[in-house]
């Protein structure tokens, strides 16, 4: 497949996975649990097919630019942020006081992961 789908895929998996993020988070930060959410299935949905598109788009991207023989670390610490975000909500049931936290680290770990993705710096 052509890189553009590759990025496209890619680009659709993080809308998915952050809205469906944002969404949840907000649920718990104004006071009623995703548990109760009517709402709750397809945002599990949504949260699972953008980490699915992510991972898919992202290594399409690193197979097609040949970087897949030995990988650089900044795609490890991006299969690391991966992760964070694949567990938040996990954390966040168990835990519902830490939502307000989980929220500004879940930006972050967005800006951190954009940033590795467009400088590629090591």
């Amino acid at each position: 497949m052509n890189i553009d789908v590759y990025k496209l895929m890619h680009l659709l998996g993080l809308v998915l996975l952050f809205q469906s993020l944002g969404a949840t988070l907000f649920a718990y930060l104004a006071g009623s649990g995703a548990s109760e959410s009517p709402h709750k299935k397809m945002l599990m949905s949504m949260h699972g097919i953008g980490l699915l598109l992510l991972v898919f788009g992202g290594f399409g991207m690193a197979a097609r630019l040949g970087i897949m023989a030995a990988l650089p670390g900044w795609i490890w610490l991006k299969i690391c942020i991966w992760l964070l975000l694949g567990s938040s909500l996990y954390f966040v049931k168990k835990k519902p006081e830490t939502a307000r936290l989980w929220w500004f680290l879940i930006f972050t770990l967005g800006f951190v992961a954009a940033y590795l993705g467009l400088f590629k710096p090591f």
